[in-house]
């Protein structure tokens, strides 16, 4: 993979029409040739009028030498640094996985855009002081862990592994990451990533830290988030970076900056940073400030990580979870009578991690002639772009990306499908991982006469030709149907009655999930969206256990709901709906400084995929036996059946207030500030409404609104369900969102709103009994709904 700031990425034959205008036939290369090619004239339009840009980057990041690079403060005035600090502070507080936004993909240190060289150096150097100072505190209060009880929680083999890793001793390791805040620095495939990548741990290097790496010195081998954040914990790092913008557009970027225990930082953590950025700005402004970085070859440089050790390492936590030697068994039967299945690499970056793991499962011959785009590509072989009219000017044509997102229709009916899979039997299941390879999507080919069953079980499909259908399984589907197997399969395992199992589920996820969990005598603790909500609730289980060892005591969760955890608990699916899960292992999982954790704090596809895999395997088998082929359908109508699920449908619309795609950056700082206010004032009129009836913190005087009152207002703003207003029972209100309840035995059960914690977006989510009238309501009422204050808003609601 070359570095998409190499001159071949942006020479293009002028010529070619398609690069100076946008039409209806354009193909998805020539959009990423249309993108490349604007996105270069942008840049040589703003610098004839103002300063080269192109030619003066601030590090020369080819010398293999230590380097310094002296901010004057003429020059932070000159790229305006201040305001990109004040908008990373902002944004901050609201971002749920990274401060996600557009980078400059032909010249990574290019000012105008957020994401840039300039941004990560002061991140770098300010999470430098702060991981000094936290590791020393966080060391102190560390209790010592002899290492022969070190070495007897992690096992012969994690420690063999663990010393080839560090090239010492376990004593030695031990030792060494107490005394040493140890950092980890990787990403994926998108644009600019090993610049990044170099730019941070060297300076972290000239800082005094140490740095785990993989093995390419030009930080071209890329990794995945979730393996990020199990390396962080079970090596016993003070933390790490992992630069990806997740499912996202190729042209967004982020440094998702990590904690201790692997989880995602939370706002308390970015403020910390943020004080750090100040302190350095303001050296900068008064008298300049100079950066440091390593040379390439620094001994603080730990470039020993590679993808068969850090598979193994993995493997031995999945070992203690789903793929047990029954589970692996099963899976290598199904294989040998000819099950194969197909598993969607959107950009490849996640081809070496996964297929790694699989090899070292001994299950990766149930992909053979399946793997499907493992080759890198920064632009995630063009998946997502498309041709659509213009905001506000839908006579024009404008190229927009629409993510890749594979749990979405319109970005599937850009993977190319319909070749890939023309000649699939029905049956043939495809999975699907994103960029960094934390999500996790599946679908399945099936006869066009199964049409009305997928209809009837709100299950979306995409046509792949005439008789055939590609049946695309939301998260939510998939999700439930891989939880009830992995508690079919501890059953046959023998294990499942003696642990308390328990769920945590972010409050948007289908209510399905809820229901079975209620069949099958699983509490549930919800919690707000975002894996680092996931990770806090698991950090609440870990201290009660620490106080009450072997279970049997009660965790809250942010709206004050008490559920109550038996002896032995054992998580057995913590997800979200939007594609991300995990599950816990049997036993807790230690690192080298003797610390525990119940789960895993990222999602996973690794751990997503191995289930899935036995999922289809079992059906597969049983289907053998029986003559038949058993679709996941099939089996969720049963499931459905079984657990007496009432509210089957569920549905999110989202509604995107502005196109990430603008190619010039004032265009497109003005149109995300549009953008973002249209967010805000869509969710600030449900909230502000939500807490005048809750508290009154929004009414005149400070006296509630009855729920009547409340109904109406809604019913004016979107009388379109005037009906549904009228059974409004309750609202819960969650740090990031609402969640209305209606009464039961309606088609409505539930309604979620909340904004996006990274782009400006409002997403909406429906549950209950009929996903024609959920998408007729989303369509019909909120999507045409710009938060527009009504009068008997306005007469009962405070500005």
């Amino acid at each position: 993979m070359t570095t998409p700031s190499s001159a071949d990425l942006i020479a293009f034959d002028e010529s070619r029409p398609h690069l100076e205008k946008v039409t209806a036939g354009m193909t998805p290369q020539q959009m990423r040739e249309y993108y490349l090619y604007q996105t270069r004239k942008s840049m040589e339009a703003w610098e004839k009028a103002n300063f080269p840009i192109m030619s003066a980057p601030p590090f020369d990041l080819g010398n293999s030498a230590p380097l310094t690079f002296f901010m004057s403060p003429d020059h932070a005035r000159k790229i305006g640094l201040r305001k990109q600090v004040e908008e990373f502070a902002r944004e901050s507080q609201v971002s749920t996985a990274g401060v996600r936004e557009n980078q400059n993909v032909i010249c990574p240190w290019d000012h105008r855009y957020r994401i840039n060289e300039y941004i990560f150096a002061l991140i770098a150097e300010a999470l430098s002081r702060m991981v000094k100072e936290h590791h020393a505190e966080r060391m102190k209060a560390l209790p010592l862990v002899d290492e022969a009880t070190v070495a007897g929680r992690l096992g012969e083999e994690n420690v063999k592994i663990i010393e080839s890793i560090f090239g010492m001793k376990l004593a030695g390791i031990m030792e060494f990451v107490r005394k040493n805040p140890v950092r980890i620095v990787g990403g994926e495939v998108r644009s600019n990533t090993p610049r990044f990548v170099d730019l941070v741990s060297r300076i972290y290097a000239a800082n005094d830290l140490y740095v785990f790496l993989m093995k390419d010195v030009e930080n071209r081998d890329t990794s995945s988030i979730f393996m990020w954040s199990f390396l962080i914990f079970i090596l016993g790092l003070s933390g790490g970076d992992f630069f990806t913008s997740s499912h996202g557009a190729p042209q967004k970027q982020s440094d998702k900056i990590l904690s201790f225990d692997g989880s995602q930082y939370l706002p308390e953590h970015y403020v910390m940073i943020v004080e750090h950025m100040w302190h350095i700005m303001e050296t900068i402004e008064r008298e300049g400030y100079t950066f440091r970085l390593a040379a390439k070859n620094d001994s603080h440089f730990m470039r020993r990580l590679d993808y068969e050790s850090t598979a193994m390492l993995y493997v031995n936590y999945l070992k203690a979870g789903p793929a047990s030697p029954h589970a692996i068994s099963m899976i290598k039967e199904a294989e040998a009578q000819g099950l194969r299945l197909m598993l969607d690499f959107f950009g490849g970056a996640g081809y070496r991690t996964i297929s790694s793991i699989l090899k070292a499962l001994g299950v990766f011959d149930i992909f053979k002639g399946g793997l499907i785009r493992t080759e890198e590509d920064p632009f995630f072989q063009n998946i997502g772009f498309v041709v659509a009219p213009k905001k506000n000017m839908p006579e024009v044509l404008e190229v927009i990306h629409l993510s890749v997102d594979a749990s979405l229709p319109q970005v599937v009916e850009t993977a190319g499908y319909g070749s890939i899979l023309k000649d699939a039997p029905a049956g043939q299941v495809i999975f699907n991982v994103d960029p960094d390879v934390d999500r996790f999507v599946g679908g399945q080919v099936v006869p066009a006469a199964e049409k009305p069953s997928l209809d009837r079980l709100g299950i979306t499909s995409v046509p792949l030709s005439s008789d055939s259908l590609f049946a695309l399984y939301s998260p939510n589907q998939l999700f439930l149907m891989i939880a009830d197997n992995d508690m079919i399969q501890a059953k046959d395992d023998g294990w499942w009655g003696d642990y308390s199992n328990f769920d945590i589920h972010t409050y948007v996820s289908a209510l399905s999930w809820d229901e079975w969990a209620d069949c099958n005598k699983v509490p549930v603790l919800r919690v707000p969206v975002g894996f680092k909500e996931i990770a806090a609730i698991e950090r609440s289980v870990e201290s009660g256990l620490k106080a009450h060892p072997g279970g049997g005591f009660a965790v809250r969760n942010e709206l004050g709901e008490e559920i109550t955890l038996g002896a032995n608990p054992k998580l057995h699916h913590a997800g979200e709906e939007s594609g991300g899960k995990i599950g816990g292992p049997r036993v807790p999982i230690y690192n080298v400084n003797g610390e525990f954790v119940i789960a895993m704090r990222e999602k996973s596809s690794g751990e997503a995929c191995f289930s899935a895999i036995a999922l289809q395997s079992r059906l597969y088998l049983e289907g053998r036996k029986a003559g038949k082929t058993i679709y996941f359908h099939d089996l969720l109508q049963e499931i459905f059946s079984r657990n007496a699920i009432v509210n089957t449908m569920e549905f999110r619309g989202d509604i995107i207030h502005y196109n990430e795609a603008i190619i010039d950056p004032g265009e497109l700082a003005r149109a995300k500030a549009e953008g973002l206010a249209g967010r805000n004032r869509f969710n600030e009129f449900f909230r502000h409404a939500a807490l005048a009836y809750k508290s009154g913190a929004q009414a005149p005087g400070g006296k509630p609104i009855s729920l009547q009152e409340l109904r109406e207002i809604l019913s004016e703003a979107i009388p379109a369900m005037r009906e549904e207003w009228s059974h409004l029972e309750k609202i819960d209100v969650w740090s990031d969102g609402l969640q209305m309840w209606f009464s039961k035995g309606r088609a409505v059960r539930d309604i979620c709103l909340r904004p996006s914690g990274t782009d400006a977006k409002s997403k909406v989510y429906f549950d209950g009994t009929d996903k024609e009238l959920l998408r007729k309501y989303f369509a019909g009422g909120f999507q045409k709904f710009g938060g527009e204050k009504t009068p008997l808003y306005t007469k009962l609601i405070e500005p």
